[in-house]
C-alpha cells in the first residue's frame, strides 16, 4: 500500500458520519507525519547516515499543505457537516 493510498484511507475514515479522528487539518497533517516517521525510521539506528539523511529529507515535506490538499478533495473540516442516515 502506498502512502497516497494510506492517506486517502485516513481521509475516507474521517469523512464517514460520526468519525472524528482529527479535529482539524493540523491534526491530520501531524498524523500523516507521525505515520511516515514511524514506518520509515523503523530499523534505522539513530545517528546513522541513513537516519540523518531520511530525517533531512522528511523535514522538507510540507505536511500541512499535503493535508490541506487531501482535506479539500474529501471535503473534510467543512463548517456545516451534512450526513444522511441510511
Amino acid at each position: 500500500m502506498t502512502y497516497d493510498e494510506i492517506f486517502r484511507s485516513m481521509c475516507e475514515d474521517q469523512n464517514k458520519c460520526g468519525a472524528q479522528m482529527f479535529g482539524d487539518v493540523d491534526d491530520l497533517a501531524e498524523a500523516f507525519e507521525m505515520m511516515v516517521d514511524s514506518l520509515e525510521f523503523q530499523g534505522l539506528k539513530q545517528g546513522s547516515l541513513a537516519y540523518d539523511a531520511l530525517g533531512e529529507y522528511l523535514c522538507r515535506v510540507n505536511w500541512k499543505e499535503l493535508a490541506e490538499h487531501l482535506a479539500a478533495d474529501y471535503e473534510l473540516f467543512q463548517e456545516e457537516e451534512t450526513c444522511s442516515a441510511e
